[in-house]
């Protein structure tokens, strides 16, 4: 059976996660289509953004409850928008499913610190 790469968006807007000493989480539930090719190899792509000098803090995603990126970030700026890629093993997509994609945010920066994410895309294979 041939394949194609496709793509499911998450979400295309931002959110923002952190407070002082707590892990604070988002969920996304994503419907993907039933000719996911589940054994595949997938990648998951977002924007991380508003990081300050002097920030410390640990970015953990899970989908569905496998967790497929953990970063620690120490003392670090970044001046402009980054965009990870992080391919995902097979089998942890459900096809024809929802998929529930978690990112959690342990910040330990000033009081009201935060990181902002945005554009959140999970490309696949599909088989046609």
């Amino acid at each position: 059976m041939a394949r194609v790469a496709d793509y499911g968006i998450v979400t295309a807007g931002s959110f923002s996660i952190g407070s002082k000493g707590s892990t604070q989480s988002k969920v996304f539930h994503k419907a993907l289509p039933s000719n996911l090719n589940r054994r595949s190899r997938s990648v998951l792509s977002y924007v991380i953004r508003n990081v300050n000098v002097g920030d410390v803090f640990k970015v953990q995603v899970r989908i569905n409850d496998v967790v497929v990126e953990n970063l620690s970030y120490d003392d670090v700026q970044f001046g402009m928008d980054r965009t990870l890629h992080n391919a995902i093993g097979g089998n942890i997509l459900k096809p024809g499913a929802k998929n529930n994609i978690t990112f959690y945010v342990k910040s330990e920066v000033a009081p009201g610190g935060k990181v902002t994410f945005s554009d959140v895309v999970i490309w696949f294979q599909a088989n046609v």
